[in-house]
């Protein structure tokens, strides 16, 4: 249970949700990860997004993952029932989702981690505020579009004292 309110703005929403995952270790150096998240909001059909992975690790201090997962978003209560003189929210609008799959390798040290991560992305029923035709200066919210993203991320930590630490990414 959901309950929004500024300055006179209002909005209760009742919401469910649950979450579980199982590891299993068909051999001592691969672990398997399965999982999901069931979601319901009461103006919204319910939504499962799952969770699946492969963990391997090739010595004591190399691995690599293989992970895919997706997720979900409802619109906030400022995107669906807001109604001001530049801005209106949008009752009939649709969870944000998301499904990514990435693959890396890493090697980990007592003093140092390196790790490359491949990565790819898709977003569906994107939540962007959109001009409320034919004005210029009144605003909605909108499902628009598809997301696509992949790259490669680089990652690294260390450190060379006890006290100090230094890490660092570029994707």
């Amino acid at each position: 249970h959901a309950n929004f309110a500024s300055e006179g703005f209002s909005v209760t929403r009742n919401m469910w949700n649950g979450y579980g995952q199982a590891d299993y270790k068909p051999l001592s150096s691969l672990k398997l990860v399965a999982g999901g998240q069931w979601n319901k909001l009461e103006s919204i059909h319910s939504n499962f997004v799952p969770r699946f992975g492969a963990l391997m690790n090739f010595g004591p201090n190399w691995g690599a993952k293989l992970l895919h997962a997706q997720a979900f978003r409802a619109p906030f209560a400022g995107e669906t029932d807001v109604q001001g003189a530049t801005l209106r929210g949008n009752k009939s609008l649709q969870p944000e989702t998301i499904a990514t799959t990435d693959a890396q390798v890493y090697y980990k040290a007592d003093r140092y981690r390196i790790a490359a991560t491949a990565f790819q992305s898709k977003q569906k029923n994107r939540i962007i505020r959109v001009l409320v035709p034919p004005s210029t200066t009144i605003f909605t919210f909108a499902n628009v579009g598809i997301l696509n993203s992949k790259g490669v991320e680089l990652e690294s930590e260390a450190s060379p004292t006890r006290q100090l630490s230094l890490e660092g990414s570029f994707t």
